[in-house]
């Protein structure tokens, strides 16, 4: 691979590549389709309006075309880039409007919980891209660009991190930072097709010998926003698959390339609500964090450490305050493995589920250029606790000063600070929120013989909020067939779960289905005391009844020598054919779960004796088809070959 020093030598002969041809993103025709590809998820940021915007992709595997999907409604916002989707709905153009969306065997996480690990060292090149109208490398020099990306944002990571999570300079390990081009591509920055870019800069990068497929994260410096037909500073996937994107369209600032890599990484926007309504007064209004608005240099919220596990491998860095007390913060940054003094305390929303996320920061360190605003004292901010959403600061207490939220009638009040920690005394009285308990019964349904036992795992969870006392529960069942219970009742804390099984002997039983209902109450006499009942459905299908033999088993010669067999499908009423087994001579030699099979162990001169046997869901097994004889006869190009004798009419497909 080449340095960027090195790739220097190839600039001239780089700038005379053609228009690189960017995927076909149309459908042949309109009309109701579906497609399945890769989701990628963009979002752009423009910080001089304060606004930003996100895009839907799918990226069809086939012919790497992209599809932007246009929804109805707000588009739901735990999509990440990475996962394969099913997309149905109208073609119009390269645009699809969509009526359903179906994560399949890969589903799309409901929370967007899937983030980077918080130890990881995220592999990334950068290449620098001079379009026909518009050169970075009339702005930015080499060493500028590598010291924003490697020194400055690695740096931030690193430190922020403790050490866990970094942008290394060097991965093809050549000795020199993996920052590649200028490479000039026959684009215009008139037509703001950032895709487009990526595709022909990638496209020279790897004719000049770069091996993009080291890296999860590719960086697209490109000539300042106001040079292009642009508005935003940075374009980013949200979420990385195998690899993401960041577009940076302001390289002389390390933020963006924090800001944009930090969407790469799963992290929403910093902004403010003040009023500590739920609404965000201003995206990027929180400038104590890189999602913010801020150019200036500095680290992380307090919700972003949490969100990004930073902490978790310290003992009581974060502590979730569960009562009323007087607590310590220590300033983040501080060694969280120096004390024992939290950096961070969360305190739930009862009305929400969220956060309040309390932290300290001082200007120190990568901290050294927050202003007063946020180094006063103890900083509140709401999120919802894990997953791509937007934290929001609401305000810095001062000493003396308080934060109050009757809702949940909590109560901050700041006591005092110095240089290293900040003293709070809490007010908080959980209240308790009931709600019906939750039944999990796997698998829902046994497909057994008679006389089989079968168990049934039983999962219940108490759904009460964290103020509710413990809870007493009993266990029933109700419907056509019951088992013994392992346990009839259990006690459980409010958020936690207990778990029990059924053990049900089908001894007895007549071939068909039985339905039944396992209820889980509040049994205990003590508030509170719900209104319902939680219930878990599961069934158990007994069959002893084997599938009607296979009939109509006929076959003829293929090429080389192979036999062709095809039958009529078997029958089974209760659990359905799972499988036909093929025998030759007597002696078992494939299963299908169609009806039709290729013998390709045969040979010239031979005459053979095929039978068929289906089984259903449980393994009963049918009577043996008729046989049905064959001999082989050499075969010449494609030919049929001679059948005879046996239980079938012999059949050419």
């Amino acid at each position: 691979m080449l340095s960027l020093f090195k790739s220097r030598v190839f600039a001239a002969a780089l700038s005379t590549i053609a228009a690189i041809a960017a995927p076909s993103f149309a459908f042949a025709q309109s009309g109701s389709s579906s497609i399945t590809g890769t989701l990628e998820v963009i979002v752009k940021d423009d910080f001089d309006r304060g606004r930003s915007e996100r895009s839907y992709f799918v990226r069809v595997q086939r012919d790497d075309a992209l599809f932007e999907l246009q929804f109805d409604r707000t588009p739901p916002g735990h999509l990440r880039t990475g996962p394969k989707i099913t997309v149905r709905g109208r073609a119009v153009g390269q645009r699809m409007e969509v009526d359903s969306l179906d994560a399949g065997a890969e589903p799309v996480s409901a929370t967007g919980d899937a983030e980077i690990a918080p130890a990881a060292q995220r592999r990334s090149v950068v290449i620098l891209v001079d379009l026909i109208n518009a050169k970075a490398s009339s702005r930015y020099t080499v060493s500028q660009i590598t010291a924003n990306m490697f020194r400055s944002v690695g740096g931030l990571y690193r430190a922020s991190s403790q050490g866990q999570l970094g942008f290394p300079a060097d991965t093809d390990g050549n000795g020199a930072p993996d920052v590649f081009g200028p490479f000039t591509i026959n684009e215009s920055g008139s037509t703001g097709d950032y895709y487009a870019w990526a595709y022909a800069a990638e496209a020279a990068a790897t004719a000049a010998g770069v091996d993009l497929s080291l890296y999860q994260h590719r960086v697209f410096v490109l000539p300042r926003y106001n040079e292009l037909n642009i508005s935003w500073a940075g374009v980013a996937n949200v979420g990385c698959g195998g690899y993401c994107r960041s577009w940076i369209a302001e390289g002389e600032s390390p933020m963006v390339f924090a800001h944009e890599l930090s969407h790469n990484l799963s992290m929403a926007h910093a902004g403010t609500d003040p009023e500590n309504d739920g609404t965000t007064n201003s995206a990027y209004g929180d400038y104590s964090d890189p999602m913010g608005l801020s150019r200036a240099w500095h680290g992380f919220n307090g919700a972003h450490f949490d969100q990004m596990g930073w902490f978790d491998g310290f003992s009581g860095a974060v502590s979730t305050v569960v009562s009323g007390g007087t607590y310590q913060i220590a300033a983040i940054g501080s060694d969280p493995a120096s004390g024992s003094t939290p950096q961070i305390l969360k305190i739930e929303r009862i009305d929400t589920g969220n956060f309040y996320y309390l932290a300290y920061r001082q200007p120190t360190g990568y901290d050294g250029s927050l202003s007063g605003t946020y180094t006063q004292g103890v900083k509140v901010h709401h999120y919802r606790g894990s997953g791509y959403s937007a934290t929001n600061h609401i305000l810095t207490m001062t000493d003396g000063g308080a934060f109050h939220d009757p809702a949940n009638d909590i109560t901050v009040t700041q006591i005092s600070r110095d240089g290293a920690t900040a003293t709070i005394q809490v007010t908080y009285v959980l209240i308790c929120n009931e709600a019906t308990p939750s039944v999990g019964i796997g698998p829902s349904m046994h497909l057994v013989r008679p006389g089989e036992i079968v168990d049934f795992s039983v999962s219940v969870t108490n759904q009460d909020s964290n103020g509710c006392p413990q809870t007493g529960f009993g266990l029933a069942q109700n419907g056509s067939v019951t088992g013994t219970l392992n346990a009839n009742s259990m006690t459980l804390p409010a958020g936690q779960a207990g778990a029990a099984s059924i053990r049900v002997d089908t001894a007895g039983l007549a071939d068909g289905s039985y339905d039944s209902q396992l209820t889980v109450s509040d049994v205990d006499g003590v508030d509170p005391v719900y209104p319902t009942s939680g219930a878990g459905q599961f069934s158990i299908v007994v069959d002893g009844a084997a599938p009607t033999a296979p009939t109509g088993l006929g076959g003829s010669v293929a090429r080389k020598n192979k036999v062709n067999l095809n039958w009529n499908a078997s029958f089974d009423a209760i659990s359905g054919v799972s499988a036909y087994t093929i025998y030759r001579n007597g002696v078992s030699i494939g299963q299908t779960g169609s009806t039709s099979y290729t013998d390709s162990g045969t040979s010239s001169g031979t005459t053979y004796s095929y039978a068929v046997i289906a089984t259903d869901g449980v393994g009963n097994a049918s009577p043996g088809s008729a046989p049905f004889s064959i001999t082989v006869t050499s075969t010449k190009g494609g030919g049929g070959g001679k059948s005879g004798g046996g239980g079938g009419k012999g059949r050419k497909k």
